[in-house]
């Protein structure tokens, strides 16, 4: 099998934080290039912040995820980086971290989750059933409150649930951190 590469897509460009260039999430790297540009992708590709040389979605990291799954096709970037969101235990009343893999959602596809004919419903199950206890974090942006995000996850009993979280109420962990946190809550949710 051939090794997938970006092509024209740059929906990461777009969605994902970029700390080193003071870029957030959802703010658009200054140095992305679209249409009607001769070149589409990365103005300074071979001079990148070391944090998007790094990083990759998850698209191109599954070789089994066919092309109706490309970031720029779906409206989504799935994060190969974990994260985690928090939840009120309904039997014991405690505030308890899950562990999550980040859905970036492209402007016009905030709603993408409700349709069962989205290739996204995919991805969610999927994601909830990588591992026990898994979530998804459904990242979007609203041009009036900001980034939000919506959760989603299979309860205890084997429920779907999705809860809106609405505009982020801490100051996030640093990436690292929350990566970390994500992979031991897995390891938890194993034993």
């Amino acid at each position: 099998m051939t090794e997938k590469t970006c092509g024209g897509c740059t929906a990461c460009c777009h969605t994902i934080p970029v700390p080193e260039i003071n870029v957030g999430a959802y703010q658009g790297c200054p140095h992305e290039c679209r249409p009607p540009a001769a070149q589409i992708g990365c103005g300074i590709y071979s001079t990148r912040p070391r944090s998007c040389a790094a990083w990759n979605c998850q698209w191109l990291a599954e070789p089994e995820w066919g092309d109706r799954y490309r970031p720029d096709r779906c409206g989504v970037v799935v994060d190969v980086l974990l994260d985690t969101f928090g939840l009120r235990d309904e039997t014991t009343g405690k505030f308890v971290e899950k562990p999550a893999m980040q859905f970036w959602v492209e402007r016009g596809h905030e709603d993408d989750w409700l349709d069962p004919d989205s290739p996204v419903q995919d991805l969610i199950r999927s994601a909830c059933a990588h591992a026990p206890g898994m979530g998804v974090l459904w990242r979007t942006y609203d041009p009036v409150h900001g980034q939000s995000c919506r959760a989603f996850y299979v309860d205890e009993q084997g429920r779907s649930v999705s809860i809106d979280g609405g505009p982020p109420t801490r100051t996030p962990r640093p990436e690292r951190e929350r990566t970390m946190l994500a992979l031991e809550l897995m390891g938890r949710a194993r034993k």
